[in-house]
């Protein structure tokens, strides 16, 4: 593991924790942050959850973090969703604009807040789904899967969207369960 792994592992645990701090002292708007935090935090681990669950894009892993929530989930990728889907919402929410302009910023500010740790993520955290740096010829071919990806066309692969990572073939040795053979076999198709 990398060290600006574990930084970036922390500083998502710390980020969470002051917008969840952030929401909490709004005073009469209060409710509402706490609703935008704990829906961020709920439908992007749920997202995540349903994405592993589904054996036809169950084709996706996240680098193993400190803390394991389950042998797939690390802790951060909750935080990580709050952070990508909370900072953007209320930011735009104190523009006052008309509902249309403020979901349409809401998504391009939400894009680029997720732009560099997508783009930086497989170059710097090992990249969970390529073996292959970024910019080589060999990610850049990499067929691409039909999971969903975080990635836009013109980002380099990550978040397990190319190449299958070279513990993956350890994991499909040592777990023989039916769930596992479909992990392993989904896996394979990348």
């Amino acid at each position: 593991m990398m060290p600006s792994f574990l930084l970036g592992e922390y500083l998502f645990y710390a980020c969470a924790a002051l917008a969840f701090t952030h929401a909490w002292k709004q005073g009469a708007e209060r409710r509402k942050h706490l609703l935008a935090w704990f829906g961020a935090l709920l439908a992007g681990t749920a997202n995540d959850m349903i994405f592993m669950a589904l054996p036809l894009v169950d084709n996706f892993w996240q680098a193993q973090g400190t803390i394991m929530l389950t042998p797939r989930l690390p802790l951060y990728i909750p935080c990580v969703y709050v952070c990508f889907m909370y900072f953007p919402t209320v930011s735009v929410w104190r523009l006052g604009l008309p509902p249309l302009a403020r979901a349409a910023l809401t998504g391009l500010a939400g894009s680029l807040f997720y732009a560099p740790y997508d783009i930086t993520g497989a170059k710097f955290c090992g990249g969970p789904g390529t073996t292959a740096t970024p910019r080589s010829p060999a990610a850049s071919s990499a067929p691409r899967s039909a999971a969903p990806c975080g990635s836009s066309p013109s980002s380099p692969p990550s978040r397990g969207c190319s190449a299958r990572p070279p513990t993956a073939t350890l994991q499909c040795r040592a777990r023989r369960s039916p769930r596992a053979s479909r992990w392993c076999a989904a896996s394979a198709r990348c």
